[in-house]
């Protein structure tokens, strides 16, 4: 590669990653985990989605067995949330 390029190449770089980050937002994912009904479920499921890159905020609630999820979805997704809690040995369901 010529040196002369080196530096447009930087900068094209730099111009791809801001366009990116620049579509990202924050997304608000709402489940219910049915079988989620004590407080070592909740840590349970929380550490398994604070591992999951792009997750910004996890709430839960062991008494109306539900999950309110906030996240960049540049980095991570709705599915890869389920997947994690479903890793972690709770179903998942569509808040109602």
């Amino acid at each position: 590669m010529k040196r002369n390029q080196s530096p447009l190449l930087r900068t094209l770089m730099a111009l791809a990653l801001a366009a990116t980050l620049l579509e990202a937002k924050e997304v608000t994912s709402n489940l219910r985990v049915p079988a989620m009904d004590c407080d070592a479920c909740s840590v349970v499921i929380k550490r398994a989605l604070n591992r999951n890159k792009g997750v910004k905020k996890v709430e839960l609630n062991t008494e109306n067995r539900t999950a309110k999820i906030v996240f960049d979805d540049a980095q991570t997704s709705e599915a890869e949330i389920e997947k994690a809690i479903e890793k972690a040995g709770f179903k998942t369901e569509p808040v109602r």
